[in-house]
Parts: structure tokens; sequence; C-alpha cells
């Protein structure tokens, strides 16, 4: 036993080593993830994104790159330009190996930052008193090994494109590492400490803004820091009201600032709820119960619990419904209040409780945010981790062996978790299986499970049952509905080559359609454009009213996008709705409720209906209209130039195609996506020209 003490206290006291291990632990369990696919918003980021397509290291191309994201107001450059990188030095997005692998070395660079900011905690004056011996390295070490394993951190790895959260807390980090070293020198009162706190400051906000906005909590981390740990305590009176004009400085101000700007801007808040099946109240209310959710899976992690998706969480409508979220606003009231009133006592409780709460200040509060997503902790879980190791260790002072041996279990159990889970995210179909398994009741992971199904294996029926699901979980999301007519539309096309139809159709002629995977049969009649099949859980009369009288989702622009591609892509499965796809764009685009985007982006995919069944007067109508609402869309631009050379307005066309190639708003990058359409355009232009000009000449 002395023996096995002895090797235990030789490793840890050398952090360097056990900091190698765990990097190598944390590259064995994420590394079946690092081969996998990208997944959702890695598409419209990433991959669907040309100024990612870095080609050349040219300042044109650098810049566009930088401002190429529109993820947030400040476009989150920094983090668009890693991705521009990877893209450049991996000969493209494939594979995906080098994208993750960078968000993994970022993770890691990071597990750095969290040791030596948790030892520099621990020498504050609050935790330093209460630690003996070598305990400090021992919290540090596992408090590390705790948060860089946890499977709450997996998708900030594994999930492309939320390289911008975790980029965004590594200059957080390195922020507060340079704030507490400064508040250090000035509790010693040295005068350059006011300096690095500052330094801190403005480079962890500069840097960090620039990977993501919630960057912007960096100010409110170091005031947790200061409140809980260092007490506001200085030796000298001036120093202390110097360190007081500097947090009104850093934090008092721009709070202050941005709750002038919100109250004299109050259209910023409600439009944040224009796509959203919840209000503002709702909202508020839903994340008292969130948070607590979020605190059970960083503190009692279940493998079953985590998932990609978390809307099954039920909304709460009102303070008793459900009566958990009176209880959940009562207990956050609780922990709230004994966190700002027992700083003395218990620091390290008021500290975890602080920076957890700071932590989802931004995502989890009056914005009309998606409601939970895990990533959303990768901060916030460290203060709650920091806590429990600090108070494990505490508890089993008596007995070291004790206390290391349970926290190793700990670690052990997290990593075989996040293991799993990286498993998964190897294959794309796996993922989707295994977030419908674990959260059957998400309308989103029973989409996803829809959308792979058809995309990885053509699996209709699987595609059509994961659908069918969402529709009895979310039966007013219109999304869900016009996928089911979409389905049913490819699912026709089949049917009617299979069945290798005449030219004389039998319109009008009924009958049912088994489908492998189906417990039930399918209605279908044919019609003159082809088979068409039905379903008793939808209409198009339903999707009609969905579209006129509720908000539309971004589910549902996607699904509205989907059913334009359906129509107009080779082999146009959906031919059968076509009639009524232009009725539901109309409908949706004249929703008052309707988002100025979304009718800019409905108004494009109305014209290109009306554009390819020749009605080309309307197609221009329509594309005007999009254009009022995304004037900076250069392929609508590039539309409205082609529909007025179909309708000879050739003088027109040519200004417009003048302006488009003039213009210096589009990036270089963006205008070369568009080179081989803007040719095609001249080409159209300067063949309408000779035949303008070949029918005015007089003959003879």
């Amino acid at each position: 036993m002395a023996s096995d003490i002895f090797m235990l206290r030789s490793v840890i006291s050398r952090p360097a080593l056990f900091l190698a291990g765990i990097a190598l632990i944390a590259c064995i369990i994420y590394w079946p993830g690092l081969h996998g696919p990208y997944v959702l918003d890695d598409n419209e980021n990433i991959l669907l994104n040309s100024s990612v397509a870095l080609s050349d290291l040219t300042r044109a191309q650098v810049t566009a790159a930088l401002m190429g994201n529109d993820s947030g107001p400040l476009k989150r450059p920094i983090a668009a330009l890693s991705f521009a990188l990877n893209h450049y030095f991996n000969n493209g997005f494939h594979p995906s190996f080098a994208f993750k692998l960078t968000n993994l070395v970022i993770h890691l660079l990071n597990t750095l930052l969290i040791y030596q900011l948790s030892v520099m905690l621990l020498a504050t004056p609050r935790l330093s008193e209460r630690l003996v011996g070598d305990s400090t390295r021992r919290i540090a070490i596992f408090a590390t090994a705790l948060w860089t394993l946890h499977p709450i951190q997996l998708t900030n790895v594994l999930y492309v494109v939320q390289r911008m959260n975790s980029l965004s807390a590594l200059f957080v980090l390195m922020g507060l590492i340079l704030f507490v070293q400064g508040r250090m020198r000035l509790d010693a009162a040295d005068t350059k400490g006011l300096a690095l706190m500052a330094g801190g400051m403005l480079g962890g906000l500069t840097f960090g803004l620039g990977a993501k906005e919630n960057a912007a909590l960096l100010p409110l981390f170091a005031l947790v820091i200061e409140y809980s740990l260092f007490g506001f305590h200085t030796k000298k009176k001036q120093t202390r009201r110097r360190l007081l004009w500097f947090y009104t400085i850093v934090a008092a101000v721009p709070i202050l600032s941005v709750f002038t700007w919100l109250a004299l801007n109050p259209d910023f808040i409600v439009d944040t709820y224009l796509t959203r099946h919840f209000s503002l109240p709702e909202r508020v209310l839903t994340e008292s119960r969130i948070l607590w959710y979020y605190a059970g899976l960083i503190l009692f992690p279940a493998g079953h619990r985590f998932g990609l998706f978390h809307d099954d969480i039920a909304l709460s409508t009102g303070l008793f419904i459900p009566v958990s979220t009176l209880f959940s606003v009562i207990g956050l009231l609780a922990v709230l209040s004994l966190g700002l009133s027992q700083t003395r006592r218990y620091p390290i409780l008021s500290f975890a409780v602080l920076w957890f709460l700071v932590g989802h200040a931004i995502e989890s509060n009056f914005l009309g945010l998606e409601l939970a997503y895990e990533h959303r902790n990768y901060l916030p879980s460290y203060g709650l981790l920091f806590a429990a190791t600090f108070g494990l260790l505490s508890v089993t002072r008596g007995s070291r062996l004790v206390g290391t041996l349970t926290l190793a279990a700990m670690i052990l159990t997290l990593s075989f978790f996040t293991w799993n889970r990286a498993n998964a995210w190897s294959d794309l179909q796996r993922l989707a299986e295994q977030t419908v398994r674990t959260h059957p009741d998400s309308p989103r992971a029973n989409d996803f499970a829809a959308r792979t199904s058809l995309s990885a294996k053509h699996d209709m029926g699987a595609a059509i049952r994961y659908t069918l699901n969402g529709l009895r979980l979310a039966p007013d999301e219109v999304g869900f509905h016009v996928d089911l007519q979409v389905l049913l539309g490819i699912l026709g096309n089949e049917v009617e080559h299979r069945m290798h139809r005449s030219p004389t159709r039998n319109i009008g002629r009924r009958f049912d359609v088994r489908v492998t995977g189906l417990d039930e049969n399918l209605p279908a009649i044919e019609t003159k454009d082809g088979i068409r099949l039905s379903h008793h859980g939808s209409s198009p009369e339903l999707i009609s009213q969905l579209l006129r009288n509720i908000p539309i989702s971004t589910h549902g622009i996607f699904s509205l996008e989907n059913l334009r591609h359906c129509l107009l892509d080779p082999p146009r499965p959906c031919t059968p709705l076509r009639g009524m796809a232009s009725t539901w764009f109309t409908i949706a685009m004249e929703n008052p409720a309707t988002s100025r985007d979304y009718r800019g982006i409905l108004a494009g995919d109305a014209a290109m209906l009306y554009a390819d069944n020749g009605d080309t007067e309307r197609a221009l109508e329509y594309i005007d209209y999009a254009l009022s609402y995304l004037p900076e869309h250069i392929s609508y631009r590039l539309a409205k130039a082609e529909y007025l050379i179909r309708l000879g307005r050739l003088d027109e066309a040519s200004r417009d195609i003048d302006l488009i190639v003039s213009d210096p708003s589009p990036t270089d990058m963006l205008r070369s996506a568009y080179e081989s359409r803007i040719r095609a355009l001249r080409e159209a232009y300067d063949k309408a020209a000779k035949h303008r000009h070949a029918t005015r000449l007089p003959t003879r």
C-alpha cells in the first residue's frame, strides 16, 4: 500500500507528465470521431461557404475568408480564417480529418490553459489558506482531466463548426490567466499589475470576439474571480480605488451600455423570436430548468443523456407548467443568493455557482436562440468540475488514496462515455441512429435521422418513418409536413419507374403501395404528372394553413428549399407538387410573421419555379421581391439578368451584368464562384442581341 501511494505521489508531482497523459487519453478516445463526417451547420458555414475554399494566400482571398461568415454580428473572422487555412493546407474539404484534428489541438491547448488557470486560482487568498501540502497540483491536475475528458465537451471537438466556441474559449482563458497574474501583482503592490489585467481583458476580448461573441463574458468571468476569490482586497486604499475603477470600466459600463442599447432597440430582441416556436417569457422560464439539466449532465453524467439535440425538453409555458419550473426558479435564486453571500465562508462554492451562471449569461437569457446545446457548457462546466475536485479532495484529505482513486475512477468513466460517443460520430448513419435512440422524443433528432436515412442509404421506409415520428412530436412544424410530401413525391417517382408505365395512363386509378419498414400501406393515385402518394397525417391544405398562420422556422425554410430542389433538379420527382409548391412559397412569404431574410429566400425560390414554368414576367416580379430583402445576394442579381434576357430587355440585362462584375462589394472569391454563370449570361446576351439585330435587318 505504501508503495502504491508513493507511485501516485511521484506521478502527480510531475504535472507535465500527467498533462501529457491527459492529452494522450484525449487523442485515443477522440480518434474514431476524427475520421467522421461533417454534420448540420458544417455545411452552411464551411462546405457551402465559397469564402472558406481558400486556394491562394493572396491578400484578396485571405480578406474574403476573414469576412466570409455570417454566423454572428461580428462575422467571427478568426474562426472563419481558421477554416479557410484548413482548406488550403488540406487541399480541399475532404477528408474531414484535418479539420477535426485542428479542433482537438485547440481543445488540448485549452487543457494546458485550464491547468494553468487552476494553479493560479488555487493560489488566490481565499483558496490558498485552505490547502495543505501538494494539494494545489493534485486539484489542478484532476480538475483539468475531468474537464478535458468529459463527454459534454465532445461537440466542441468533433462538430467542426463548434471550433468557433472552443477558439473563443482559448482567448478567454489566455486573457484570464494574464488577468489573474496581474491581479496577484496588484495585490503585492506591483505597479505593473493593473497593466497586465487590462492587457488580458483587451487581448482576450479582441481575439475572442473574433472567434465568437460569447467571449464578451471575459470581464464577467474576471469579476467572478475577483468577487469570490480575491474579495476586492488590496493593501492600499489607493490601489483599491483603482481596482474599482478598473471593474467599472471593463464590466459595469459595457453591461449598462448593452442594456441601454437593447432598451432603445427592442426590435433586436423581438426579431430573434420570429423563427421560434416559443415566446420570450417561455424561453426565460424554460432556461431555468435547462440550467439545472446542464448541471446534471456535468456532475452526474450518463451516456444516454447526452446527444446532439435536446429539443425534447418540454417548454415552460408558465411558472407552474410544468411545476418543475417553479422549483427551478426558486433553486436558481437560492444558489445565486448562496454564491453571493458565502464568499468568505465557502469561496469555492461561490466561485462554482457564479462562474457557471455567468458562463450562460448570453446563451441562456432572453435572446431568442435555440433552447439547449451541450457545447454551451464548454467553459461554464469548468467552475463546477473545479469545485467538485476541490471538495472531494478536501473531504478525503485524511485518506488521500481514497480521493485519488475516486477521481481516477471518475476520469476513466468519463473517458469511456466520450470514447463511446466518438465512435458514433465516426459514421453519419450511426450518429443519426444514436441521436434518435438517446432522444427519441426530439423532433430535430428524428428530422436528422430521416434526412440521413435518405441521403446515406436511400432507405425510404426509414426516412418516412422518422418523418412521421417528427410529425407526431411537432404537428405544427410545417417542415415535417413538407418533408413528408417530398418523400412521397420521390417514392411516387420510383413506383412510376418500377411499374414501367406506358404513355397511356389510367388517370384516376387508385391503389396502395407497401413500403418496407412502414407498418401501413400508402394510398396512391395515378395522375397525368405521375404517381402521387399520400398519407393521412398530412395534406397540402394543412400545409397552406400552417404557412399562413404560424411563423416559419429554420426547419420549414430548409424543407421548402429542399422541395424546390426536388421540383427543379433531375429527375424532378416532385413534379406532381408543382402547382401547390408555388402557392406554398407565396403564402409563406406573405405571412406577416415571416422574417425579412426568409421572405427574400422564399421570393427567390418562387421566382425559380415561375421561370422554370415559363412565366418569366412573374419570375422577374418575384426576383425583384427577393432583391428588395436580400440586395447583396449575387445569385439573385444574376437570376434577374437572366430573366431580363429572356424577356428581351437586353439593355437592362447588360447594365445589371456590368454592375455585378464591377461592384466591389462581392468578394473576388465569391465572384469567381459565379464566373461560369456570368459567362453563360454573356453568351445568352450575345445570342439574344444577334437575334434581335437579325430580325431588324431589312429584307430584299
